[in-house]
């Protein structure tokens, strides 16, 4: 696997290369529009990157949801895992992904945001009140991205633990999928660990969905902006 990741990063290192040396490379450097052709390589990689990232997850996550699969499983990934490894077990990965995944988010978005001056360069200038329309959709989406990354997802492992506690007290962790016997586990306190984790879940999953639409957003005045230069 790690050989195969190699591979890939030599490949994408060596079209890198290949591009920068091509003839049409050459002519942007005589014409002096090379460092803003790398600008806008860098951004539009990152607006992609970011809106693939978050459409590959929302859009499963309906799959999941519409199947009645349990609202923590929130990816393709995390239905896999979920029905192949033990519960607590799935639970520590779960923990580990979605801060890379947040993380991310919020730095592609950072990213889309400083280069996006680029993009303002293509067509005579725009008013202030112009460019903001213009970003809102980015705004949006790293707000929403830092707001889980800093605040709803700690809050949610921080409560899924909490669980995981309850449940290891009295035997119970090395489970594969859903919960069979929950009779030990009817008890108030459980029962109001599960309503806090569901709850911070809710609004983290509704504000992932939120900055899946403000990339959407920026998506199509990036293209209205293109189209009209």
């Amino acid at each position: 696997m790690t050989s195969f990741l190699g591979l890939k990063i030599f490949a994408c290192i060596a079209l890198v290369l290949m591009a920068c040396f091509s003839e049409r490379a050459h002519h942007l450097f005589e014409e002096g529009k090379f460092n803003h052709s790398i600008l806008l390589y860098i951004h539009v990689i990152s607006v992609g990157s970011w809106t693939g990232i978050q459409g590959w997850v929302v859009f499963v996550a309906g799959i999941v949801m519409y199947f009645n699969f349990p609202c923590h499983v929130f990816s393709l990934l995390g239905i896999v895992m979920y029905f192949n490894l033990p519960r607590h077990v799935f639970g520590e990965i779960q923990s580990k992904l979605w801060p890379l995944f947040f993380g991310i988010g919020g730095a592609l978005s950072t990213l889309a945001l400083l280069t996006n001056g680029a993009v303002m360069k293509l067509r005579s200038e725009k008013t202030t009140s112009e460019e903001l329309m213009h970003v809102s959709g980015l705004i949006v989406s790293l707000a929403c991205s830092l707001l889980n990354f800093v605040v709803l997802e700690p809050q949610a492992t921080h409560y899924w633990y909490q669980r995981f506690l309850y449940e290891k007290e009295r035997g119970f962790g090395n489970e594969i999928g859903p919960l069979t016997n929950r009779e030990e586990l009817n008890t108030p306190k459980y029962k109001q660990l599960t309503h806090n984790f569901a709850k911070v879940h809710g609004i983290s999953s509704l504000s992932t969905v939120s900055s899946y639409i403000g990339s959407l957003v920026y998506l199509w005045y990036l293209t209205s902006h293109l189209i009209s230069t």
